[in-house]
């Protein structure tokens, strides 16, 4: 992911915990002018690749800002157990 800023790291490191899942290592690093953030995590077997992919991409998008919520249905604050779609869970079977 690209992070503009620690804050934004700290922000998704706190996020990501939020979704139930265990950091094993974040990392920060600078590539073509720009900062990545990198995280390593596990999860438990209820928790799927997509839930938490989806999850991450309505915390950064880039049009919601939390204040258009009410209008958007797909924003972060709709709950994680809510999504649900044939997917690859992180244990690589199929569902």
């Amino acid at each position: 992911m690209i992070c503009e800023d620690r804050g934004i790291f700290l922000e998704i490191a706190d996020f990501i915990k939020g979704l139930g899942l265990t950091i094993l290592r974040g990392v920060m690093e600078a590539r073509k002018s720009k900062i990545w953030a990198r995280f390593t995590v596990e999860a438990n077997r209820d928790v799927t690749r997509m839930e938490i992919f989806l999850s991450l991409v309505r915390l950064l998008e880039p049009n919601c800002d939390g204040s258009g919520a009410a209008e958007n249905p797909n924003s972060v604050n709709m709950p994680l157990g809510l999504v649900r779609q044939p997917v690859i869970p992180a244990t690589g079977g199929i569902q």
